[in-house]
């Protein structure tokens, strides 16, 4: 079905390449018609100006930045309606008679921690505040910081090396993907990988939790242009050995992949891998499970922000809107 789109995107255009054929389970491949200067000419045409560039990273920012505010302000009203009803069974305890001191020392947080902690459907709180003291004062609280922000850079050297898996293949390629663009990524992978190793030393969670809400804004990006290409780029680009670097062998393994995975698109099979993953590892990266809930945000907010806004600027329509439907259950399921 989606080759069939991307074959129907071809015929809208009046583009280079007839279609996309699978024929007695061969695999796909693009079907190319005319020369290697005319297929650059219109792949050029089919990309995205820079300023068209600039404004969609803007677009895209915003509606992460209205997310996060969003989950921000909704997080921080709960909290604070919790933290009410905490401070009035303090009082009514405070009422019936002295509480109990407990010696920080005796207390075994990994055994018995959850007969000290009220549990509700959005947050986490400790029951009374002389735990929660001894919870910060034992330290346990900078030990959950430091050991997020370990998982959190080997996700980072991960990204970094899928990276400049991405320069090497970009550099070989004229898929109408900018080297630059992941040159500017990288750079800051590494730059989040320093943050990261400051925070795992001093278990500073002002350190960690820019580089965890940067971490939550880079890895997604990965399926927008330019640092993939459009569908309508993918379509008009044909089946030549000028395509890649003689490495790659006369049937072009970069070319045909990216046809078959739908990498052209958030909603393409390497971006929904690659974001389910980071979802999988979000009780390792967040500080505490209270916060798993800010991933909704992220789900209903900026997945199908950062769809449509792909699909304005690119004017790609192998996705529907039905697509971005079943890919947020998907998503809310994982």
């Amino acid at each position: 079905v989606r080759n069939l789109r991307l074959t129907a995107t071809l015929a809208q255009g009046g583009s280079l390449v007839q279609g996309l054929h699978s024929v007695n389970g061969s695999k796909h491949g693009l079907v190319p018609v005319k020369g290697i200067d005319e297929q650059s000419k219109i792949v050029s045409e089919a990309s995205m100006s820079h300023t068209q560039l600039v404004l969609f990273w803007l677009l895209v920012s915003g509606i992460f930045a209205v997310a996060l505010i969003t989950v921000t302000v909704v997080y921080s009203c709960v909290s604070s309606g919790s933290g009410d009803s905490d401070k009035e069974e303090s009082k009514l305890t405070s009422s019936y008679g002295p509480s109990v001191v407990v010696d920080p020392t005796e207390e075994d947080f990994g055994e018995n921690l959850t007969s000290y902690l009220h549990l509700s459907w959005f947050s986490i709180n400790f029951k009374d505040k002389q735990h929660e003291q001894q919870w910060y004062s034992s330290g346990e609280g900078a030990k959950q910081t430091a050991y997020s922000a370990r998982v959190l850079a080997f996700v980072c050297c991960g990204m970094a090396a899928y990276e400049i898996m991405q320069i090497c293949l970009a550099s070989v390629q004229k898929m109408g993907v900018s080297v630059t663009a992941h040159i500017v990524v990288f750079i800051v992978q590494v730059v989040l990988l320093m943050l990261l190793l400051l925070s795992i030393r001093n278990s500073s969670k002002y350190l960690y939790w820019p580089c965890l809400f940067a971490m939550h804004f880079l890895i997604p990006a990965t399926a927008l242009p330019p640092l993939t290409p459009s569908c309508k780029e993918l379509a008009h680009l044909s089946e030549s050995k000028d395509l890649c670097d003689s490495y790659w062998g006369s049937e072009l393994m970069c070319l045909d992949e990216a046809v078959r995975h739908v990498d052209c698109s958030p909603q393409g099979h390497t971006a929904m891998q690659i974001v389910m993953t980071w979802i999988l590892l979000q009780p390792w990266v967040l500080p505490g499970l209270e916060h798993m809930h800010m991933v909704w945000g992220w789900i209903f907010i900026v997945f199908p922000g950062w769809v449509k806004a792909t699909s304005l600027m690119t004017g790609d329509t192998v996705f529907d809107s039905w697509d971005c439907a079943i890919r947020m259950g998907i998503l809310s399921l994982t």
